[in-house]
């Protein structure tokens, strides 16, 4: 390369060396983006805060995606009822081939009015013998080849049961559009609720790993003094046992967390094949739990999704007895139809010296029912009965909402204050473990003791662990009941 460089110019040199540089920088900042912002971008593709999971689910969750469905399906059957009072109109045509002509059977009207004839004017007389009854002749009427061809245009003027019908078709859409709102509260719940334990799961498996680590440490240490004698063989073998029961926790925890993992991704819609990185830190959701806060809110039934979807319910039933009633309305339409036929010996439809002969009708028709049996009474009565069973169960609904809630009040208060006391049982066993633990360096107490009080501690930090989860669930229970 340097032998070239001196061949060239001062001018190409200068060029040469720019484009060198110039294809270095490009080179150097492609390997960083590779190594750096691409890399970091794919590792942080399924990264999901808790907020950031409700999101990808409102998107991707498989019942939603049906709701959402169900809503455009609804406001499609709007524009269908809709289109029942429009004008319709029609095209038709048809050919019929007569392989055998119809025969019709008429009186013989001519074999009187000849003789008639014969006798008066040229005073012929029969020679054969005239049959006193009436005889039938065999006619044929029409051609082998017949074709038509007409347009029916069609109008709705009144009918009760499409006006109801339309109202029907709007108030199926309020109910898509409620059963699609109580879906989504019911997915970021179930998100969410599938979210928390498995930040619980993880923060214990990362408790589980810092334990078996101070427990090896405590194992070396352990061995050490025994060899020295200044320990019994028995102290080993209760650490030893210690880490082997903490061991298999952590394998059991490890496995619900996955399972815990693939239910969350199923929630989400995510692929269970794909990664998943929970962002969301468990201390920040502890310290915005606001339990009291939640506590003092007052419900509101109107809020409630499945008050507002059975009020939806109850509108469809409210239209259904009314389109009953509207059903012994007259039903009025018009009509108006154009046709052409064409009849011919032979198939030459094609054929534009060929006679077409047209026809025109328009009309009105009006229907009126006037006795059904007690049908229709019948019916009638049927849908004031099945309102008045959703009546019922408006009534027993707001029942059972308040009481749902204030139960809900309980719980949250209750799990509210058994947090607060897991937090500081799980400190004093904090304490009592370091203690136990300094002694026992000391040489005054035995790992018996020590063991005991470290199984207490453990036990207190997955009580506290619990203790949170139990909260932030009753915290989403209420918060659904609220309709946030």
């Amino acid at each position: 390369m340097n032998d070239y460089k001196k061949l060239l110019p001062v001018k190409h040199k200068l060029t040469l060396d720019t484009m060198i540089r110039k294809n270095f920088l490009i080179l150097l900042l492609s390997v960083i983006l590779l190594s750096s912002g691409y890399g970091q971008q794919e590792s942080t593709q399924n990264s999901f805060s808790l907020q950031q999971a409700i999101d990808y689910a409102m998107q991707h969750n498989f019942d939603l995606r049906n709701a959402k469905t169900d809503l455009k399906i609804a406001r499609k059957k709007v524009v269908e009822t809709r289109a029942i009072g429009l004008p319709h109109i029609n095209a038709s045509a048809g050919y019929d081939y007569f392989v055998d002509i119809p025969t019709q059977l008429i009186p013989d009207f001519i074999s009187p009015a000849m003789i008639q004839v014969n006798r008066q004017v040229f005073g012929l007389q029969p020679i054969v013998p005239v049959p006193e009854e009436p005889r039938m002749l065999e006619m044929r009427f029409g051609q082998p080849h017949n074709m038509s061809a007409g347009i029916t245009a069609s109008q709705l003027l009144f009918n009760g049961s499409y006006l109801v019908g339309l109202q029907a078709a709007k108030s199926y859409v309020n109910l898509s559009q409620a059963l699609l709102e109580k879906k989504e509260v019911e997915v970021r719940h179930d998100v969410a609720k599938a979210y928390y334990p498995v930040l619980i799961l993880q923060k214990n498996i990362v408790l589980l790993d810092s334990t078996l680590i101070s427990l090896q440490k405590m194992l070396s240490e352990t061995t050490a003094l025994y060899e020295q004698g200044f320990v019994e063989d028995t102290d080993v073998d209760q650490i030893n046992i210690l880490i082997n029961d903490i061991d298999i926790t952590k394998q059991k925890m490890e496995m619900t967390a996955e399972i815990a993992a693939k239910s969350l991704k199923f929630l989400m819609g995510l692929p269970l094949d794909a990664p998943l990185n929970l962002t969301e830190k468990l201390d920040d959701l502890v310290e915005t739990l606001g339990g009291s806060g939640l506590q003092k809110e007052r419900m509101n039934i109107a809020s409630n999704k499945d008050f507002r979807l059975l009020q939806a319910q109850k509108a469809l039933a409210e239209l259904d007895l009314k389109n009953k009633k509207a059903a012994l309305l007259p039903v009025f339409s018009a009509y108006y139809n154009y046709q052409e036929k064409a009849m011919r010996d032979e198939f030459d439809f094609l054929d534009s010296n060929g006679n077409w002969f047209p026809s025109q009708v328009a009309g009105v028709k009006l229907n009126i029912p006037i006795f059904q049996s007690w049908q229709s009474r019948a019916a009638i009565q049927q849908k004031k009965l099945a309102l008045e069973k959703v009546k019922v169960q408006e009534t027993q609904l707001q029942e059972a909402l308040q009481l749902k809630y204030q139960n809900s009040q309980a719980t949250l208060a209750y799990q509210y204050k058994a947090l607060l006391n897991k937090q500081m049982k799980m400190k004093q066993a904090r304490r009592v473990y370091q203690k136990t633990k300094t002694k026992y360096k000391e040489g005054v107490e035995s790992s018996f003791q020590l063991t005991q009080t470290f199984n207490q501690y453990l036990q207190s930090e997955m009580e506290y662990l619990n203790a949170i989860l139990a909260l932030l669930n009753a915290k989403e229970d209420i918060e659904m009941q609220l309709g946030k």
